[in-house]
């Protein structure tokens, strides 16, 4: 049957997998996203095996990065299912949410509760960040400013600076929202990448851990969006699911398709 309309997802699924490459990361969120079972949503919460650039689903990128990730990445990019720009993934914590696409009142809603939780989660480790306000323009796939260059509505930011990105895509009967949490400065990448936005270490004075930041959005999420929560881990099914996208988000053709 289908779900009713504003119904909220009653049972979490909370997923913390080792770091993985890129494609293997990717193709794991659509994966959940394709298995998701009605009523159910997923927290998956992970790190990257290499630093990394991601692309957004339809954002030209090869005349200006192939080279470049050739060069400073030994050629790790990959393109994300969802949308947005460019994010180097280094030193951070990524975070999958897959979410009923009605649920919660819809994607835009969808993002709006992601971002209270998460604004919840970097408070309670010391940063003094708030929800960028409304009227931000969410700049189109070509624009070339880098995604941490620029906050939209209800991102989370810190003395004017991004400090958590996300991007969205409607996979079926799911919304996955991606989140990229810089713990500390990236330590490779073109100045552009590195130096965009802020990062956690930064804003609290002090290095921070990945298992401390993980339970604290963790514990965020679970206050934030209630319903029954459980630790889990992927199913046979949602692995073999992941297993036959590995090649696609691998492919150059994908990845380099604009």
């Amino acid at each position: 049957m289908p779900e009713p309309a504003r119904a909220a997802p009653v049972a979490w699924r909370s997923i913390r997998t080792p770091p993985l490459p890129g494609a293997e990361n990717m193709a794991l969120d659509v994966a959940l996203a394709r298995c998701r079972r009605p009523g159910e949503a997923v927290l998956r919460i992970y790190g990257w095996s290499r630093p990394t650039l991601s692309f957004g689903r339809n954002q030209p990128a090869a005349e200006r990065y192939r080279e470049t990730v050739a060069v400073l990445f030994g050629g790790n990019a990959v393109r994300r299912p969802t949308g947005g720009r460019e994010v180097l993934h280094d030193r951070e914590l990524t975070f999958a949410a897959i979410v009923p696409a009605r649920g919660f009142g819809g994607p835009r809603a969808i993002h709006r509760r992601l971002g209270e939780a998460l604004l919840e989660a970097v408070r309670s480790l010391g940063a003094d960040a708030d929800l960028a306000g409304g009227g931000r323009r969410v700049p189109r796939p070509e624009e070339g400013e880098a995604c941490f260059g620029r906050s939209v509505e209800n991102e989370i930011e810190a003395g004017g600076r991004k400090l958590i990105g996300s991007a969205q895509a409607r996979l079926g009967g799911s919304v996955l929202e991606h989140g990229s949490i810089p713990l500390a400065r990236a330590t490779v990448g073109p100045a552009s990448l590195r130096e965009a936005g802020s990062s956690l270490s930064d804003e609290v004075g002090r290095a921070v851990s990945f298992p401390s930041v993980a339970a604290a959005v963790e514990t965020a999420m679970i206050r934030s969006l209630g319903g029954r929560w459980r630790r889990s881990s992927p199913t046979d099914t949602e692995r073999r699911t992941a297993a036959s996208l590995v090649p696609r988000f691998a492919s150059a053709a994908w990845t380099w398709r604009l």
